[in-house]
């Protein structure tokens, strides 16, 4: 990285009249600059905005997933985490990695529905980890239970939970052909990560710590947003 580039996280960056959640003041401060002569530019999660179409200033990258964890969620990232922090090559990665994804397929359904019909269902204070049963080589998520959980939490009556089950069914169907890679939550995986790993001694709050020191230098090159934020700040 070049000596005149300097990275600052959002929840860093003071700036009058602008509130909200971290990634709308990146998205407000990013269109407040990009008329400036500074070279500003900013990097966010993706997120839902490529998958719903959703306009961001020229001057903001999207990450080439849906978020940053997502360039981690592949087979010899996690091979490496349980070789590291676990000090065991006894798991299957392939299958962990195939499990993972077919439940943050189902869980970011669930998250796409909430966002469409307005739920507002509370993922952040509900946790994850009290529906899943873990092995120290895989992990089942209780969908049912977690929905139930999130319903409660939301004031929902669980009476509708049959209806939004079905919702989630048909954004499964929707989203169907679509690359994973766009519809993984993040922390999602991670969540479930954990929870194998804590099988392992591992601790939950150390898991995506793991998890991102498990990318290596020359996978950048298969994502072409993060090789050119990288060319950026080498120029700088």
């Amino acid at each position: 990285m070049s000596l005149n580039s300097r990275i600052v996280e959002m929840q860093f960056v003071e700036v009058a009249n602008m509130l909200g959640g971290e990634l709308g003041r990146l998205i407000a401060f990013a269109e407040r600059v990009q008329n400036e002569n500074a070279s500003n530019r900013c990097i966010a999660d993706a997120d839902f905005d490529r998958l719903l179409a959703r306009d961001v200033p020229a001057n903001v990258w999207l990450t080439d997933l849906r978020d940053l964890e997502g360039y981690m969620l592949r087979e010899a990232c996690l091979r490496k985490v349980f070789h590291i922090a676990a000090n065991t090559d006894a798991v299957d990665a392939r299958q962990l990695l195939e499990a993972i994804r077919g439940s943050c397929r189902l869980l970011t359904a669930l998250r796409i529905l909430s966002i469409r019909e307005g739920l507002d269902l509370p993922f952040q204070r509900t946790g994850l980890q009290g529906h899943v049963a873990a092995s120290r080589t895989g992990f089942t998520l209780n969908f049912d239970s977690y929905l139930g959980a999130l319903l409660q939490n939301a004031g929902i009556s669980l009476g509708r939970q049959p209806e939004i089950a079905s919702g989630v069914n048909g954004v499964m169907a929707e989203f169907a052909e679509t690359e994973i890679g766009e519809l993984i939550h993040g922390k999602d995986a991670v969540r479930l990560l954990a929870e194998v790993l804590l099988q392992h001694g591992v601790a939950r709050h150390e898991s995506e710590g793991h998890l991102f020191m498990s990318f290596e230098s020359e996978m950048v090159d298969q994502y072409a947003t993060l090789r050119e934020v990288l060319n950026y700040l080498q120029a700088a």
